[in-house]
């Protein structure tokens, strides 16, 4: 690794701005020595955004910073000509050192940030990479396991949002709170997200797809075996984003501005693909039920295990880890979720949840509530570093009545059409009806109607 000893040597380059004092007193060590380390308030208690601006004014021209950008431009001009931070596939760019005469605190959290980016976006890229191939394999079981239509397919610009996602993820695995282990700070997203907002097409940059037209949709059984090369891709967008940061003074402020980047900190590179790949896995499974019909059928007002007690046409008498009972999921707040496929009443769908609950691909509140996601697009969400509707497939709300003749005359759904096979009667001489599996309603109620819970 190369180290920073021209620091010792060079001290007649640095900055011309002077290394003033902070206009008030600080509470807190910031010295390159500080006994206690690295701090995230370091930042804002030496004034650093007013540093670098007043550094880029007085010195951004004589240090060639519109060519070099901000990152080399700092480092060239206090002597630092070997190194480069703003290529995250490079290795020359290695951690400041305490042991070195720095002009100022300034100085030395100004370096700091500079590598600290760099490393955790390099960290990042790496852990992509390491849980590229486990996850490719959890994605063939999803698919396998639901089985959609072999033509079913999604588009690569919401595959890349899903990916963009990531960063996120990776970004709260960061920032612990010195003395106090576990506890996440969030101010590496926070500031990221700063900066990504911060320049308009900064997070198309990140998530936008590849280019080549044969790439714009892959089938939902090709995804696991394409994924390293989604990755690929999504890495290269890294890139040019990491660029834009360091290169820029104004994105590299807004993005250590919290203080994220002021601290000893990694993305782990032992982030597992259930962990970093996580929304992916919805994501799939997601993609995977809305190519088979499935959808999230709500029972609204109804507790299942309740409801139980009152028939014995359902079992529920007790939860599993997860939440569910059989079919049946509890949000907890009244109401039961469960799966429904209009081409397939009888199926129960049982195995299948207690599969997505046991192999983790999903918990099932993510699966269960998606008013507000149904039939859109996922999209990539920079002040969250998230996703805006991961999980996209069909929501149905049962629609209830109290009389048979009601149940016959009105929509089976409040906003979805009826079943093809609902209403029928079991047959010409019986006051019965075909009930779905997912059914949760009055007629299964011994006493009031009679129902019949089998297909034709």
């Amino acid at each position: 690794m190369m180290l920073w000893c021209t620091l010792t040597y060079l001290l007649p380059l640095f900055s011309t701005v002077a290394a003033s004092p902070v206009g008030r007193e600080l509470d807190v060590d910031c010295s390159p020595d500080s006994s206690s380390g690295l701090k995230p308030e370091c930042w804002a208690a030496l004034e650093m955004d007013k540093y670098i601006t007043d550094w880029m004014a007085a010195n951004g021209t004589a240090a060639g910073c519109d060519t070099l950008g901000f990152a080399q431009c700092y480092l060239q001009f206090n002597g630092l000509t070997t190194l480069t931070c703003d290529r995250i596939t490079s290795s020359t760019c290695p951690p400041p050192s305490s042991r070195f005469t720095y002009s100022s605190n300034q100085h030395f959290y100004a370096l700091w940030n500079i590598y600290a980016v760099y490393q955790f976006f390099t960290q990042y890229s790496q852990a992509l990479s390491n849980g590229a191939s486990l996850a490719g394999q959890t994605v063939d079981k999803i698919v396998a396991t639901v089985a959609p239509p072999i033509e079913a397919q999604q588009p690569a610009s919401s595959l890349m949002n899903i990916l963009g996602s990531t960063l996120g993820v990776a970004s709260l695995f960061t920032g612990a709170i010195p003395g106090d282990a576990g506890t996440i700070l969030g101010l590496i997203q926070t500031g990221l997200s700063q900066a990504l907002l911060a320049k308009k097409n900064l997070p198309e940059t990140l998530v936008k797809p590849s280019q080549t037209a044969d790439d714009r949709f892959i089938q939902l059984g090709d995804i696991g075996s394409s994924l390293a090369n989604l990755v690929k891709d999504y890495q290269n967008n890294l890139l040019e984003t990491v660029a834009s940061i360091q290169r820029d003074h104004t994105l590299f402020t807004a993005a250590c501005g919290q203080g994220g980047f002021s601290q000893r900190v990694t993305a782990s590179l032992t982030i597992q693909s259930a962990q970093l790949y996580r929304q992916l896995q919805l994501f799939i499974l997601s993609s995977a039920l809305k190519a088979n019909g499935i959808v999230s059928a709500k029972s609204t007002g109804v507790d299942a295990l309740q409801f139980a007690t009152q028939t014995d046409e359902i079992s529920c008498t007790a939860l599993s880890p997860g939440g569910f009972c059989n079919q049946w999921w509890l949000d907890g707040e009244g109401n039961t979720y469960s799966f429904h496929n209009p081409g397939d009443t009888r199926n129960t769908h049982i195995e299948l949840t207690k599969t997505i609950v046991q192999e983790e691909w999903a918990t099932l509140d993510q699966v269960f509530q998606i008013e507000d996601c149904a039939g859109k697009e996922p999209e990539f969400d920079a002040a969250s570093l998230g996703v805006r509707c991961i999980a996209t497939h069909g929501f149905c709300e049962w629609n209830y009545q109290p009389t048979y003749a009601e149940t016959r005359r009105e929509p089976q759904f409040k906003n979805c059409p009826n079943d093809p096979k609902w209403g029928y009667l079991c047959s010409s001489w019986e006051n019965r009806l075909l009930v779905p599996e997912s059914y949760l309603g009055p007629l299964l109620i011994e006493g009031r109607f009679g129902f019949e819970r089998q297909d034709t």
